[in-house]
Parts: structure tokens; sequence; C-alpha cells
């Protein structure tokens, strides 16, 4: 049970990937989440991103949609092809609930309309982290089939669901405002 218990984010501070076509923007993201003493790793497109997953693990992915080479919502489809779980949270200067409905059917943890307060954006990345957190718990216990443990897959998922819901009710009363 120790085990389970001790599963935290992947770094100490928490590890993002950036994924966006846009240096500017990329820069002033990083610098917000640098300040708040998170480790950040730049991609510029979807099909860079892939392959740094490839080395590397991360306690949540921050995707523009819109990129040349491999855009945002192929990137997310080839991420859970290859079975990666770490949560995205997509950000858009051009949104439409098309474009958000088909990123949650997808997997996508959140999705930001551009431009992003930062209280907001470390909001968001925090609520995905504890989501990634509890996936990794959830996963752990599956995989030790210990039965005396499925009691907390339950509660994890129903936190998992609150995040989800938590996110999901700040952008709509946003959108309303």
């Amino acid at each position: 049970m120790s085990e389970i218990l001790g599963i935290q984010p992947v770094e100490k501070y928490g590890k993002v990937l950036i994924v966006d076509d846009e240096p500017e923007l990329r820069e002033v993201v990083r610098q917000v989440l640098e300040a708040q003493r998170l480790n950040v790793t730049i991609a510029e497109n979807g099909k860079q991103a892939l392959q740094i997953l490839e080395q590397e693990k991360f306690d949540v992915i921050l995707s523009d949609v819109q990129m040349p080479e491999m855009d945002g919502m192929q990137f997310l489809e080839s991420m859970c092809l290859k079975g990666n779980q770490t949560p995205l949270v997509f950000y858009s200067g051009f949104y439409e609930k098309d474009m958000l409905r088909k990123s949650m059917q997808l997997g996508a943890f959140d999705f930001l309309e551009k431009p992003i307060g930062a209280k907001k954006l470390l909001q968001v990345i925090d609520n995905a982290a504890e989501v990634g957190v509890l996936q990794r718990k959830i996963s752990f216990i599956r995989d030790r089939k210990n039965y005396k443990l499925y009691d907390f897959i339950a509660e994890y998922e129903k936190r998992i669901a609150q995040l989800r819901l938590l996110n999901y009710s700040t952008n709509t009363t946003q959108e309303a405002s």
C-alpha cells in the first residue's frame, strides 16, 4: 500500500511539455511555468513532441492545436495509439465548439482559448498533473491485481471526474461572460 501512496509527479516540481510552433508564445508560457519552478521542455510541433515522449515522461502536455507537420489533434491521436496517458491541455486562438468536443472525445484534459491568464493556466496544469498522478495510481493497482486496493480506484476516478468537471465548469462560465 505504501508503494501506491508514494506515486507522485514525475519530478519534484512537475514536468511540462509545451508543443507550439509560435516561438514568442512558447517563451512567454515557459517563463510563466518556470517562475513556478516547473521543468519545461519545448517542441515545435506534434511530430517533434512524439519523439521527445519516446525519451521522457511528463506530468502535463500543453499543446497548440494548429501547427505545421502534425497538428495538435493528430498529436493527441498518436499519443493515444501509443498508450501515452499524459494529461494534455489544448490551447488555441481558434476556438470552435466542434474542436472542443473532438478534443475531449479523444481524451484531452482541457481546452483553453488564447489569450490565457497565468493564474488560469497554472490552475489547469495543477489539476491536470493531479489527474496524471491518479491515473498512474490506478494503473499501478490494476497492474498488480491487488483487489484489496480496488476501493481506491473508485475514489481516484471520482476525483478525476471532479477535476475535469471543475475545468469544464470554469470554461463554460468564462464563455457565458
